[in-house]
């Protein structure tokens, strides 16, 4: 059978029920020299749909690894559908395509490959324009991040931007001390996708000292931590709010930047692995206290 006969049956069924199917030339590649025979059948789109099953659910396997290997995006994420080629024609495939996402979404029908990846291309340079950045006629094209924060007591990762908003970020939390009469604390910064510090990638620290004697738990130490588009730094600014004082520094997000696409949602999936282990470390250690900085060790 020719290729566009095949792909005018696909479309054929597309709309009805029933086909009454005559092909006026099958050749067999094993007796090439036999006169050519005609087949007439009558096929229902029911009998079509189970002859096709294995070949359905492989393409919802298939869009399942697809969801999975993205990494960052779920299901859940996933907006917009379009159905292209001949097969997305079959109102059976549509169905349990529907079927797998399971929520409302928007879908797109076109007959033209052409045409999808025409409109793919042009939906991500739309969202590509806000993740490209020129510096003196040079662009910036942004992969993967990870996940990145400071350490507090307990060996905790307080998270200041996480793996989907890492590439610009602009934000302060507030902590305070561990011990009684503190007089230095120090910010260690973190790169990773576990609760605590010891399974994740240090970065670099900077110090404060100076704070005037208090109990623990009552002085106020003020961490700002930015980061922007294509830069391989993380800008840090730590202040007591009671005298004021301030150091700045900068320490290098060389984990994201040494590593290739893989590595980098290698750690992001181990992190979603051992998501449930991980939220049950976080409300121990809430329990316990989290926002305390350690004193220079």
């Amino acid at each position: 059978m020719k290729r566009s006969n095949a792909k005018g049956l696909v479309i054929v069924l597309g709309a009805l029920m029933v086909l009454n199917f005559i092909s006026p030339a099958i050749v067999s590649a094993d007796t090439p020299s036999v006169v050519p025979t005609t087949l007439a059948i009558e096929l229902t789109r029911t009998q079509f749909e189970e002859l096709n099953m294995d070949l359905f659910m492989i393409t919802i396997t298939a869009i399942d690894q697809a969801v999975r290997d993205s990494v960052i995006f779920a299901k859940e994420d996933i907006q917009h559908i379009i159905f292209s080629g001949g097969s997305a024609n079959i109102p059976f495939l549509q169905s349990v395509v529907k079927d797998y996402f399971d929520h409302p979404k928007k879908y797109y029908r076109s007959k033209q490959p052409e045409t999808a990846v025409v409109f793919g291309a042009a939906k991500r340079g739309h969202q590509q324009e806000h993740d490209m950045h020129s510096d003196q006629g040079v662009a910036c094209c942004l992969g993967p991040y990870l996940s990145v924060g400071i350490e507090t007591a307990g060996g905790m990762m307080v998270q200041y931007a996480d793996y989907m908003s890492a590439h610009e970020f602009d934000k302060v939390l507030t902590f305070s001390t561990a011990i009684d009469n503190q007089e230095r604390v120090v910010i260690r910064v973190y790169e990773g996708e576990r609760a605590t510090t010891s399974q994740n990638v240090y970065l670099g620290d900077i110090k404060l000292s100076g704070i005037p004697p208090a109990p623990k738990g009552v002085p106020q130490i003020r961490v700002r931590m930015s980061a922007k588009y294509c830069d391989s730094h993380i800008e840090l600014i730590v202040m007591d709010v009671a005298t004021e004082r301030t150091n700045t520094g900068t320490v290098s997000r060389w984990t994201t930047f040494a590593h290739d696409d893989e590595e980098i949602y290698k750690k992001i999936s181990e992190g979603q692995a051992f998501e449930k282990e991980d939220r049950l470390i976080w409300e121990n250690a809430e329990a316990a206290g989290t926002m305390t900085l350690l004193p220079e060790y």
